[in-house]
């Protein structure tokens, strides 16, 4: 369970979104455990309103959402049109993805960036891999787990090396108290946070030890979980 979050989303309309062009992210381990809140606005008064958690959390991840909801001002007059919740994994990825007959893709391979969530695009990488391999077994007449182990290999050296990088990046923010993360958010930048997800720890490290040098723990913390 440590490597699966929980997630929960509303589509709302008669909303107030404070800023239509951009997205909002909100965080905070006891307004989101492990995860973050977003609205991701579909118009001046429409958007998506969601949360993800962590799954070892007690309380549901529809709760954290609905008391975020309530003290929102903008968004809890609005209506609720739509519910989507669901599972994410964020860790435990499978070294192996195939079957007799079988090659697994997106969600069901853990094919899941551990920091933010997002799988759809990754998804997409591993259909197109899978796509390859097939045809060649197709080709072949051999649909054995021997033959289709192929596509094991072209997903780690394409994409599944790297989500473990980023699998440790996520391990470092989750050690992280709310004042230490504040400390982070105002010490980095856009580039910064976008080599943490993208899994590149080394350019990530040097950029943020810089940064945050004045504070030890956090220093220890950082170096710690991108070794």
């Amino acid at each position: 369970m440590p490597d699966y979050d929980s997630g929960y989303q509303y589509e709302m309309a008669n909303i107030e979104v404070p800023d239509p062009k951009l997205i909002h992210l909100y965080f905070g381990t006891k307004l989101a455990p492990r995860g973050y809140v977003w609205v991701f606005p579909k118009g001046k008064h429409n958007a998506n309103v969601g949360i993800g958690i962590a799954g070892t959390q007690e309380e549901t991840a529809k709760s954290y959402l609905d008391k975020f909801i309530a003290a929102s001002p903008g968004l809890r007059d609005g209506s609720i049109i739509e519910v989507n919740c669901g599972c994410v994994p964020v860790g435990h990825f499978l070294d192996d993805m195939t079957a007799n007959n079988l090659l697994v893709v997106g969600d069901a391979a853990h094919q899941v960036n551990p920091v933010h969530g997002g799988g759809i695009g990754i998804a997409m990488e591993a259909a197109d891999l899978a796509s390859e391999v097939t045809v060649k077994a197709s080709q072949a007449g051999d649909f054995s787990h021997k033959f289709l182990q192929r596509y094991n290999k072209l997903w780690y050296d394409r994409r599944g090396n790297r989500l473990k990088k980023i699998l440790k990046a996520r391990i470092m923010l989750e050690n992280l108290d709310d004042k230490d993360f504040e400390v982070l958010a105002n010490s980095i930048s856009g580039d910064d946070v976008l080599k943490l997800s993208e899994g590149d720890l080394v350019g990530a490290a040097k950029f943020i030890t810089k940064k945050i040098v004045r504070h030890p723990g956090l220093v220890k913390i950082v170096l710690r979980s991108l070794k």
